[in-house]
């Protein structure tokens, strides 16, 4: 989770927030969460848009 946030250049509590709000997918594995990249790219497109429609 951390290193999606570093990749997204938000906190881990974001990154928890866009899992919650499907956009981000995330595949619970124990007590970790996984988080494709592929799924991060698409996330890193999406927060840049919402940044800027404001």
């Amino acid at each position: 989770m951390q290193k999606a946030a570093k990749r997204l250049k938000v906190s881990t509590q974001t990154v928890r927030s866009y899992i919650k709000r499907g956009i981000i997918k995330a595949r619970k594995v124990g007590n970790r969460k996984l988080i494709e990249t592929a799924s991060i790219d698409n996330a890193l497109s999406e927060v840049k848009s919402l940044k800027y429609k404001r």
